[in-house]
This record gives structure tokens, C-alpha cells and sequence, in this order.
């Protein structure tokens, strides 16, 4: 009788088509993966570059899925990545910025693959396998798990086909063949490296590179997606997934029909460790895969692969250095279900701390970090440690030396550019009017426009009239480069206002408004009409009437000393007052 396996020729297309798509979406995805960028600020991977690694494997699964093609049986279940606790179910997280685990690993299966013949007998199609795996993972950035899993059917047997009339299964034909190479990418999205829990997304794919003669290959690409919420503590760890397995579909005949296809897959683990130093650790694990395409329905026992393991791992030197295994039932009777399921495994699983928690990502832990929500630099000072750098100060006098006058000499704020951060000119009398400006360095005073009197004691304002002008003690003063009077004009003012009462016979006044030589001559004409002007305005609002004022502006025209020097400029900028004798004087000029 011909021994062939039923609708396996449909799912040929698939197993030469699928590893070139699946080619041609990796490069594509690969390359837009590569267009990210490396944040070393903290150290780790930037989130968006991350997740471009992950979205490129996604792509590759998405691009290399079967679709529901036909395709073979591969009956190996799939381990999980090196460095993971559990046996067969994914952890999360990615436990480290760069490390890297290597897991070999024995899996031995007693009858994967039983048909129930026409009369209803057990028939073993395939008896039992033995497989090898050579699995590696890298942790990258306490955020990625990138891991690679190469399996080895090593040994093989079964009792022959089986007469399904009018087709037949067949069993093994080859006792040896390299399996499906898998290929897996896991992202944690929630939970920082130093929280106890985590959850992550992850996906894989598996390569057509199995003998299906041997049912140690699909004969297609298939890929997994799943999420893993999970958890470790110092002597415990556990694990949930929840994913979709896409795979091509297969009927095998039997009088109760044994099909694969897509399926739900459902995980859990826990390991609690024995010992204080967490040397050995044992636990259960439950991995299933639950067949929901080809007919089948959820939890058919025909379709279900469910398997339940009691599992230890022991690091007898303390160290990366880790051994363990399992064992238990197969729960369901669909393809891979086996009577009893024997795995051991060594490797090498270095555990690396996650770093202490950072909240402003600057390299200094918030436990020592004065500054936690604002980024800086260590220091050695426990104050500053964390905070952003102090600009230099050589003379620390808490101005920094890009602002300070005087870098080297420890001085006072003064807001000028000249002397900001100088010590302060030698004050012989402490009122504040350095010696070499103070006209009256021995004698407390008060600063004054007119060189002669600055630093001096203040004098009364006085004014009188003397032929035909009003000589006055003191200049008018006025805000800087304004015509507002300051406060401090008001006395002399006033003696002017006082001398015009009593000399009524005056009885025209030209009030003369003079600047220095800064600033344009057009500005200057302004600005001395603007402060003749005012002055003009405070007598009549004290009592002096209007007609016997005259105002005028000289700008810089009439100066009395050399505009070289401020003490020059300061004594031509004056009001002056000069009496008017007769109708022919009035607003003419002289």
C-alpha cells in the first residue's frame, strides 16, 4: 500500500515560498530597525530604537505566516529562550544591558504521536523522540531579549503506518534530522529593570528547515505572538503567557480525526527557591497549545497539546553556572501529546542586577541623588551630587567667573558690568562714594551730579538773582536720559519759584535747557526743550504764571566745559535761567 501523508502536497507552495517572503520582510524590516538611533545618556537603548528591533520581528512573523497553507507536523514543543527559569514557558522581561546565556537542552518524548485505528486501538505512530537544543539568548538594555534555538532530532522511532483506508499515515522514515531553527525577539513594555514585575511582549518564528519525513519540521514558516506578565523575587519567580501560535493546518486520519493548525497558546510557571541562597529552585509549569483553526474547537482533547511538568534548577557553584530538568504528562491526545515528557538542561545563565532606579536618567542613583527630577553630574559632594554642574568660580564669591569683573578677586554684586563680582574701592567715610571719586573723602556725604560736591555732605538748595540771570547752588536733575524731574530737584525748584515771587519786576524768565554731547544733535535739541519745558511746568503748577516764562532749548550747542570727561559732561548738562529786560527780548534770540 502507498504511504503517503494526506494533503501534503498543498502545503508545498508554502514551504518554498514562505522562507522568501520571510527573507525579504526581514531585510525590509531590518533595515527601517536600523534607522534608529543609541541614547547613552543613561546608558541603555533608547525606547523607540527598541521597539523598532521588536517591530522588526514582528514584521517577519507577520510577512512569513502560513495563512492556513497545508503543511507537516513538527511534534517538538518549543522551549523557552536560554536564561529564562522555566523550561517551556517565557519570562517578560530582559534581565540585563548585555548579556549573554547559553542553554543546551535534552528533550525526550514518550509517543508524541498515537492514532486510534478503525477498531478503535491505540497505535503509535511515533513512539518516542529524542531531542537536542542548542539555545542562546542576549539581553540587551534591561529592555530586549533577542534568542535563537536550534534543534536536533537525535533519535526517532515508531510501529509503522497505520491503514486508515482509503489513505494511510505514515511513520518515520528518518531516525535523525535537524528541526525547525526558531528565532525569537521580547520587549518589556511595563515596569522598570529594578521592579519586581514586568510585562512584555514577544514573537517568534520558526524556519521550514525539519525533515517532515520525520515529523521534526512543518514544512512551512510558522511564528508565534504572545504576552508574558511575570514576576521575580529574591527566592521566587512566576510567569503567565498568552499567545497565538500561526501555523499551516494538518489532518491526520484516524477514527478520531488528529488535526494542528493555529492555536491559542496558554502558559504558566513558578519556581520557589529551596535554599536561602537560591541554589535550588523547584516549581511547576503548564504549557499548552489549543487548536482553534482545521475544524478544531477549543479544548477538544484531539486538538489539545497540554503539557504539565514538575521542574528543578540547581547552580551547585553559585554562580552563572545552572543544571536542571523536568518531567510530567501530557494532558491532551493531539499531535505532541506525549504519555511522558523527560527534559534536563545545562547552561550558562549569568544573573545581572538591574540598575537602582533613576528617575532624571542621569547616571546618579536617586538613593544618592540630591537632585532627582533634574539631570546633572556625580560629584564628590553629597549636596551637589546629581545636580547640575555650578558654572566656574575661581574667587568663590558666588558669581560665576563669565559674569564676574574681577574672576580672581572675591567681590559684591553691583549690577554694573564694570565692577559686578570686583571688592568694593577703598570708602575712607563708609558713604558709599569710592575716595577716588568723593570730592569730600573724610566726610560722610551723599552723591551728587557736580563732581565738587559728590561725596560731600548736602548743602541747602539755595537760588538768587544776580544781574539777569537766577543763579542756582545745585543742578536740576533728571532721570537719565529723560526729562522727568527726580524727587531731589523739588527744594531747589522751589528757592527759584521763591526768588520770581519776590522779585515781581521780573517779569519775563527764559528757562534754558542744555545737554552734553551724547547722542545725535536732533535727539539732544529734543530732549533740552523737553527738560526747559518741565522745569517750566513744576513753577507754574507752584504759584509762578505762565506769561512770565520762556522756554528754550540749546542741545549740545552752548557747552561750558569739555565733553571728554564725565565730570565735563555732567556740568554742561544744566538748566540755567536768564531774565528777560524788555518786550524786545521776548522769544527772540539774543
Amino acid at each position: 500500500m502507498q504511504t503517503t501523508f494526506p494533503n501534503r502536497s498543498r502545503g508545498k507552495t508554502a514551504e518554498h515560498s514562505a522562507p522568501g517572503a520571510a527573507l525579504r520582510a526581514g531585510s525590509a524590516a531590518l533595515a527601517v530597525a536600523s534607522r534608529g538611533h543609541f541614547d547613552y545618556t543613561d546608558g541603555p537603548l533608547s525606547r523607540s530604537l527598541a521597539t523598532r528591533c521588536f517591530a522588526a520581528a514582528v514584521a517577519v512573523l507577520a510577512a512569513s505566516s502560513p495563512a492556513g497553507a497545508e503543511s507537516g507536523l513538527d511534534l517538538e514543543l518549543a522551549p523557552a529562550p536560554a536564561g529564562d527559569r522555566g523550561l517551556l514557558v517565557p519570562e517578560p522581561d530582559a534581565p540585563g544591558a548585555r548579556l549573554l546565556s547559553v542553554r543546551l537542552l535534552s528533550s525526550y518524548a514518550r509517543a508524541p504521536l498515537v492514532l486510534t485505528t478503525p477498531q478503535l486501538h491505540r497505535h503509535e505512530l511515533v513512539s518516542h523522540q529524542l531531542w537536542l537544543h542548542a539555545a542562546v539568548s542576549v539581553a540587551l538594555f534591561h529592555r530586549l531579549l533577542l534568542s535563537a534555538d536550534l534543534p536536533y532530532l537525535a533519535d526517532s522511532a515508531g510501529y509503522g503506518p497505520v491503514d486508515m483506508s482509503p489513505t494511510a499515515a505514515p511513520a518515520p522514515t528518518s531516525q535523525r534530522s535537524l528541526g525547525d531553527v526558531r528565532m525569537g525577539a521580547r520587549f518589556r513594555l511595563f515596569g522598570s529593570p529594578s521592579s519586581p514585575e514586568h510585562i512584555g511582549i514577544g514573537a517568534d518564528v520558526w524556519l521550514p528547515t525539519g525533515k517532515e519525513s520525520a515529523y521534526a519540521g512543518d514544512g512551512a514558516v510558522r511564528g508565534q505572538l504572545y504576552a508574558a506578565v511575570g514576576g521575580r523575587r529574591t527566592r521566587s519567580v512566576w510567569s503567565v503567557q498568552l499567545g497565538a501560535l500561526l501555523r499551516g493546518s494538518d489532518t491526520l486520519p484516524s477514527a478520531l480525526p488528529t488535526r494542528s493548525g493555529s492555536a491559542i497558546v496558554l502558559g504558566a510557571m513558578s519556581r520557589f527557591a529551596v535554599d536561602p541562597h537560591a541554589r535550588f529552585e523547584i516549581g511547576p509549569e503548564l504549557s499548552g497549545r489549543f487548536v482553534i483553526g482545521n475544524g478544531g474547537s477549543l479544548f477538544d482533547p484531539r486538538s489539545t497539546q497540554l503539557q504539565l511538568l514538575v521542574a528543578a534548577r540547581f547552580r551547585p557553584f553559585g554562580n552563572a553556572f545552572e543544571l536542571g530538568g523536568g518531567f510530567g504528562p501530557s494532558l491532551g491526545q493531539g499531535a505532541g501529546s506525549a504519555d511522558l515528557r523527560v527534559l534536563g538542561f545545562l547552561g550558562w545563565a549569568p544573573v545581572e542586577p538591574p540598575p537602582p532606579p533613576d528617575r532624571d536618567n542621569d547616571g546618579v542613583p536617586d538613593s544618592s541623588d540630591t537632585c532627582t527630577s533634574l539631570p546633572g553630574v556625580a560629584a564628590s559632594d553629597p549636596v551637589m551630587n546629581g545636580c547640575p554642574a555650578l558654572p566656574l568660580d575661581t574667587d568663590s564669591d558666588s558669581i560665576p567667573d563669565a559674569f564676574d569683573a574681577c574672576p580672581r578677586q572675591a567681590g559684591k554684586a553691583t549690577q554694573q558690568p564694570r565692577t559686578h563680582g570686583c571688592p568694593p574701592a577703598p570708602d575712607r567715610d563708609g558713604d558709599n562714594v569710592p575716595d577716588e571719586q568723593d570730592a569730600c573723602p573724610d566726610t560722610a556725604g551723599v552723591a551728587a551730579e557736580a563732581p565738587t560736591q559728590h561725596g560731600c555732605p548736602a548743602q541747602a538748595a539755595a537760588a538768587e538773582l544776580v544781574g539777569q540771570r537766577i543763579e542756582i547752588s545745585e543742578q536740576i536733575q533728571f532721570e537719565t536720559g529723560t526729562a522727568i524731574l527726580r524727587a531731589t530737584s523739588a527744594p531747589i525748584l522751589a528757592e527759584i519759584a521763591q526768588v520770581l515771587r519776590e522779585h515781581p519786576e521780573v517779569q519775563k524768565l527764559e528757562v534754558q535747557g542744555h545737554t552734553d554731547d551724547t547722542g545725535t544733535r536732533e535727539r539732544n535739541q529734543l530732549l533740552s526743550e523737553a527738560r526747559a519745558r518741565a522745569v517750566a511746568e513744576w513753577l507754574q503748577q507752584h504759584g509762578v504764571e505762565k506769561a512770565r516764562l520762556l522756554v528754550r532749548g540749546f542741545g549740545q550747542t552752548q557747552p561750558l566745559s569739555d565733553n571728554a570727561s564725565e565730570a565735563g559732561r555732567a556740568r554742561n548738562r544744566r538748566v540755567e535761567f536768564r531774565v528777560l529786560s524788555g518786550p524786545q527780548d521776548s522769544g527772540e534770540k539774543p
